[in-house]
């Protein structure tokens, strides 16, 4: 949500997704090229086989620890 609502970031954590998606004018497209290039890093370290992904089973609390994870809003 960092990369969807930036304005609701404090100074230090927009700074920092500033820098992250330097380059990009889509925030979204970042976000969706950095998780394909991770599942797709995964899958070829196991591949032939079949890769099962799962998706984040965080606690709120632990959401909390991430980037932008502070926002009240």
């Amino acid at each position: 949500m960092a990369l969807v609502h930036p304005g609701r970031l404090d100074p230090g954590d927009r700074r920092a997704v500033d820098q992250l998606t330097e380059g990009y004018l889509d925030r979204t497209r970042y976000f969706t090229d950095r998780l394909a290039y991770g599942i797709a890093r995964i899958a070829a370290s196991r591949g032939p086989d079949t890769v099962i992904v799962r998706a984040s089973d965080f606690k709120t609390n632990e959401y909390a620890k991430l980037l932008g994870g502070r926002s009240s809003s």
